[in-house]
């Protein structure tokens, strides 16, 4: 009765037809886009139309609130800087390496991976303190660096949820001036991988957000802040994506408290089915959303992998982790990176079109 176990030479052909009807159809999106105007693509996970608005009255209110949360980044160490009168005026424009978020007032800052050699860089906060980068930790997860300095009485940046902005929603960056830029929300769930590969892993990052604009990559770790002058997101590379602070603050939290990140994992690769809406695909499973426990033809589990000890199998569907649903917003590995190392969760799958929960103990 179920697909899956006796057909998974059809599921990899399946698959292969769902990757290449999503590359046809970025094709013809940017065909679409570039010929029609007034048309745009439905592509999934970007809206059909962004509602732009001009904030502009906004940017200096917002520009007063956040600019002491914001601090720049020189490639210089403080050793090798001649001071001036100001110390702002110490610096090269050539110097400059990037921007940070205020994480703590006693002075943990939190920036992109940039592969830059942080520990000879200078840190030059809102009221000119010039402080040197003391201790480096690098979070493979999500490709942030926290990075700290001597300074104290910093203002913590607040924290905001990107997963409640819609569509069109206007959004701020600080440029290398710490001048506020405008620029919009196309959506707050682009699928890194989306458009290449269906396949994804419980232990990475996937979801990003996607803006308006491009920008420049020296602005690689400048804070994304929205309206209301919360931080939801830090911007990732010279293109548009920004990484969701919602999707780490858990271990922002466990890194604070024990100097370390600690991150559960579920060591499971999976097809996120809410990709596959309305293909013929999708239609047959009978099931709406879930995590299809699938690699293509290699094994899908990691090794040591905290599923399959509990018993998951290739095939199996998660729909539930403890109470709550997968689904579009909330996909199988950011669920799983809100638990702790050593929880035992629930977790309701769909076998053999049969529901039934499993006990994980994550690692």
């Amino acid at each position: 009765m179920f697909f899956f176990k006796k057909e998974k030479d059809n599921l990899f052909f399946a698959i292969a037809l769902v990757l290449l009807s999503i590359i046809s159809g970025v094709i013809g999106g940017i065909f679409i886009q570039n010929f029609f105007s007034g048309e745009s693509a439905s592509l999934a996970y970007i809206p059909q139309r962004v509602v732009w608005r001009s904030p502009a009255e906004d940017v200096k209110r917002l520009t007063v609130q956040v600019a002491p949360m914001i601090v720049k980044l020189y490639r210089r160490a403080p050793g090798s800087v001649a001071l001036a009168a100001d110390p702002k005026n110490s610096f090269f424009v050539d110097d400059f390496a990037g921007l940070a978020l205020v994480v703590t007032a006693d002075g943990w800052l939190m920036t992109a991976d940039a592969g830059l050699d942080y520990k000879n860089m200078s840190a030059l906060a809102y009221d000119h303190g010039v402080y040197k980068i003391q201790r480096i930790f690098k979070d493979g997860y999500s490709k942030l660096v926290f990075l700290k300095t001597a300074a104290a009485n910093l203002v913590p940046a607040r924290f905001g949820d990107s997963r409640d902005l819609s569509s069109g929603d206007y959004l701020f960056l600080p440029d290398e001036d710490a001048n506020l830029v405008v620029t919009g929300l196309i959506t707050n769930y682009f699928y890194s991988d989306a458009r290449v590969s269906l396949i994804r892993f419980s232990d990475k990052l996937n979801r990003l957000i996607a803006l308006k604009d491009k920008f420049d990559g020296d602005l690689a770790g400048a804070p994304v802040f929205n309206i209301r002058g919360e931080a939801i997101g830090i911007f990732a590379d010279n293109n548009n994506k920004a990484i969701p602070l919602e999707s780490i603050t858990p271990a922002i939290a466990s890194f604070l408290k024990n100097n370390k990140v600690s991150r559960p994992a579920l060591g499971v690769y999976y097809v996120n089915l809410s990709l596959l809406k309305n293909s013929p695909f999708w239609q047959k499973l009978g099931v709406t959303n879930g995590a299809l426990i699938f690699r293509g033809g290699e094994v899908p589990f990691a090794a040591g992998s905290a599923a399959r000890a509990a018993g998951l199998r290739e095939g199996d569907i998660i729909v539930k982790i403890e109470r709550e649903a997968l689904n579009a917003r909330r996909d199988l590995a950011e669920v799983i990176s809100e638990y702790e190392i050593g929880t035992t969760v629930n977790i309701g799958i769909v076998r053999d079109g049969q529901e039934m929960t499993v006990a994980v103990s994550l690692k």
